[in-house]
């Protein structure tokens, strides 16, 4: 087994702490938001408020490690981070002028 991993970053492990821990706070506010919504009259736009931000947690943090590995030159690691960026923002406009 070989020992050689490429490129790192030796601080990717405590960024990735920090941000399982802001991710982790985060998705509590959108539970509580999400439970609030269901008991506000006209709770609707809070609600998709909530899910439109637990939706964006996973393709921000896609571009985080995107940008981060650009830093370090992990052009494969970047060029895939990239590929699945466009290919979420291509998504809805496919499913727009499709329909």
């Amino acid at each position: 087994m070989s020992s050689d991993y490429g490129t790192v970053d030796p601080t990717q492990h405590a960024a990735e702490e920090r941000l399982g821990r802001v991710i982790a706070r985060v998705l509590i506010l959108v539970g509580v938001l999400a439970a609030v919504s269901l008991v506000m009259p006209n709770g609707d736009v809070v609600g998709w408020i909530s899910v439109s931000i637990a939706m964006a947690i996973p393709v921000t943090r896609v571009g985080w490690l995107a940008i981060r590995w650009a830093r370090i030159r992990d052009t494969p690691y970047v060029m895939a981070a990239v590929i699945l960026l466009i290919l979420i923002a291509v998504g809805p406009v496919v499913a727009l002028f499709s329909s």
